[in-house]
């Protein structure tokens, strides 16, 4: 019965970021669209936007910041042996191996990896990086959200509805903490779809960025850019 109580404190704790995150996209999105209405200018409810995608990201990755898969130990493994001089390798001593999908990741936790602990602190820091780079990801979409507002009719309220269903992403909000690259291949997605690229003309390198990152961090996601 002891176990059963704790098990349900865990959820609570669970849950509560959430319900306090639904009902603080709700209440922003009500105010969001009072301002779409002209009260404040473009860039006002742009800041809003972002700020709403902020919301609607933060407390699902709260909620599932606990999840992680094992393949987060290899990049930190990796990125340990790279900082204490083993080179590119998964044990000490072995050949230099291909065991980390998204090339330069490993170096890019290496700097973190520091100490007795090193496996933890490069994982820990791919967490936190996962999570910075997708609620970047979240305020973008947030952000085109508000700024296609601009100027809108009131019918155009239904737009907000697209954070609520971000807010409701249980998988979105557990890679981005899942010590892996995925965090960040959604944050670079997320403004790969944010980017306006015209089709009358060449696109601006600045649309394409995103995308070509996200084939960096996960090769296996070059066929996007590339249709």
């Amino acid at each position: 019965m002891f176990r059963l109580q704790r098990i349900g404190h865990r959820r609570a704790r669970s849950l509560g970021p959430l319900i306090f995150g639904a009902i603080g996209v709700w209440r922003g999105a009500r105010a969001a669209n009072f301002v779409s209405i002209g009260v404040l200018d473009a860039k006002a409810q742009r800041w809003t936007g972002a700020a709403l995608g902020v919301m609607a990201a933060l407390p699902m990755m709260l909620a599932l910041r606990g999840f992680m898969v094992d393949d987060a130990l290899i990049s930190a493994r990796y990125a340990a042996n790279i900082a204490s001089g083993a080179g590119y390798v998964l044990n000490p001593g072995e050949r230099p191996s291909d065991g980390v999908t998204p090339l330069g990741w490993a170096y890019l936790l290496a700097p973190f990896a520091r100490g007795a602990a090193a496996v933890v602190q490069a994982f820990l820091a791919a967490k936190w990086i996962g999570a910075i780079a997708w609620l970047i990801g979240a305020a973008g979409i947030g952000a085109a959200i508000g700024d296609a507002g601009a100027g809108a009719s009131a019918g155009a309220k239904g737009r907000w509805g697209a954070l609520g269903v971000l807010a409701l992403s249980a998988p979105m909000g557990a890679w981005a903490v899942a010590g892996m690259e995925t965090g960040v291949v959604l944050g670079l997605g997320a403004g790969a779809a944010m980017a306006q690229i015209p089709l009358t003309s060449p696109p601006p390198a600045l649309s394409w960025s995103p995308p070509r990152a996200g084939c960096w961090a996960r090769p296996s996601s070059s066929a996007g850019p590339t249709t």
